[in-house]
């Protein structure tokens, strides 16, 4: 911590063997106190050297080495997450606006633990928790993972190509062999563990989930199911993530802690700039109240950033700035979306100018970088042969385009 402390302030460099470990600094005292004439780190900074030392986890770790940080309980032995855990193992959350909390996760040897105060949120897992121990292990994580992995947008794509018979319904073992196939492409069997063997994979051949996704189907999923089925997932995780800035269950956050749930994504080298732009929010602008119905107006925006991003580029090619008002009425037209005046007044406060003008590039990187799934690996060149797409692809579809360039390859060694 020492030396984290000195590389995020070479001032404090000379200072930094007479830190003593963050856990044993007083919380409340967020200023900073005095001892032994040496100044501790204030709360704000450790909280953000903590949270750029998590987004590296996120970015950068294999999806054991991300359960092993995050999961704060332990369950007859083993490491096991709650819904929060989950949460903030695989989207990226700033501590709120005025709370003592230094980090998410905890290194091996630590303790510490996280509490599900809202009993609907702990509903939300329960279909994954295969033995109802009330947490999740790392199995149940995985699964989750692989179907958060699925947008919005493909879930058709998806279906059909997990529909192998082509008879409009997807079977048990349709669905448990593209379960197969994506755990191999992610590279989260236990063959490809960092550490192996410390998480074993359990046999697929029964999983619980599975069960229970078509228990009620009889001889298979229709669409409509599947498709009710992930947005189910997508909806619980944003109310997660919502409750995660709503401490106090009011039902809104602040601007502040909406304008910090924007940046977080941005790439580990400027994050800072863009959380010190949200720390100079106008005050009545920071103490807005941010609805859930608000929250998801930016996450749907946020899923169709792939839409909106052409538009935004095709105005940066032709030397178009675009001002708030711009950019409000580019969102109704593109998307059919209409965000809340307070939402538009943030936007434009963290990824605007000096002059008013919206910094697009910025903008639409974050965007999809938040739309990422911690823990996969990158995936190969799109399908329109851009390599961006298929780096910010999830597996699901990094796993399509990778059947797309099979199908390509084998038709032109025929010819």
């Amino acid at each position: 911590m020492a030396a984290a402390a000195a590389a995020a302030s070479p001032a404090l460099a000379d200072k930094s063997s007479a830190l003593p470990p963050v856990s044993a600094v007083d919380p409340e005292q967020a200023d900073g106190v005095v001892t032994g004439g040496s100044k501790l780190l204030p709360l704000s900074m450790r909280q953000r050297i903590f949270f750029k030392y998590e987004k590296r986890i996120r970015d950068l770790s294999s999806l054991e080495k991300i359960y092993e940080y995050f999961a704060t309980h332990d369950h007859a032995g083993t490491k096991v997450m709650t819904s929060q855990d989950v949460v903030r193992a695989l989207v990226p959350t700033y501590p709120p606006v005025g709370s003592n909390v230094v980090r998410a996760g905890f290194l091996d040897g630590e303790r510490g633990h996280s509490q599900d105060s809202h009993a609907a949120q702990q509903q939300l897992l329960h279909f994954f928790d295969r033995d109802q121990s009330g947490t999740l292990d790392f199995n149940e994580f995985v699964l989750i993972v692989i179907c958060l992995s699925v947008p919005e947008k493909d879930i058709e794509v998806v279906f059909d190509v997990m529909d192998l018979d082509n008879n409009g319904v997807i079977d048990e073992e349709e669905f448990k062999q593209v379960l197969a196939q994506l755990e191999r492409r992610a590279g989260i069997q236990q063959g490809f563990h960092s550490r192996a063997g410390k998480h074993a994979i359990v046999d697929r051949d029964q999983p619980e989930m599975v069960h229970r996704l078509f228990q009620e189907a009889g001889a298979g999923v229709h669409l409509s199911k599947f498709r009710a089925f992930l947005q189910r997932l997508q909806e619980g995780m944003l109310r997660l993530e919502f409750a995660h800035y709503d401490t106090a269950g009011k039902g809104s956050i602040s601007g502040a802690d909406f304008a910090n749930s924007l940046v977080t994504a941005a790439d580990v080298r400027r994050v800072d700039a863009l959380l010190d732009k949200a720390e100079q929010l106008p005050p009545q602008l920071a103490a807005a109240h941010i609805s859930y119905k608000d929250f998801k107006a930016m996450a749907a925006l946020r899923s169709s950033i792939y839409s909106l991003s052409f538009a935004l580029d095709f105005c940066t090619q032709i030397e178009r700035p675009l001002s708030r008002e711009d950019f409000a009425k580019l969102i109704s037209k593109t998307l059919r979306l209409k965000l809340p005046a307070t939402v538009m007044d943030v936007l434009m406060h963290v990824f605007g100018d000096e002059q008013g003008r919206l910094d697009g590039t910025t903008f639409v990187q974050v965007m999809k970088h938040r739309n990422k799934v911690p823990g996969y690996k990158r995936g190969p060149v799109g399908i329109s042969g851009s390599e961006s797409e298929g780096q910010n692809a999830g597996p699901v579809v990094s796993w399509l385009n990778c059947c797309w360039q099979c199908t390509v390859a084998d038709k032109e060694s025929r010819n």
